[in-house]
């Protein structure tokens, strides 16, 4: 459950944003957002994935006739 919320916690991208207007020209700055959008949701979603597994709602119920 803790590597599943330390997962969640990846997701801050707004100091980045600020430090990529800041560093880049603006030509860079584009490309550089892509990147940050991309590395912001790859963690959200694995800890989504993550924590569903764990609490068990990634588990399909059988149920006997």
């Amino acid at each position: 459950m803790l590597a599943g919320g330390t997962l969640l916690a990846g997701a801050g991208f707004t100091m980045e944003l600020f430090i990529v207007n800041l560093a880049f020209s603006q030509n860079l700055v584009d490309s550089a957002k892509s990147g940050i959008f991309l590395v912001s949701v790859v963690p959200v979603v694995a800890g989504i994935a993550l924590l569903s597994v764990l609490s068990g709602h990634g588990k399909q119920s059988h149920t006997a006739r």
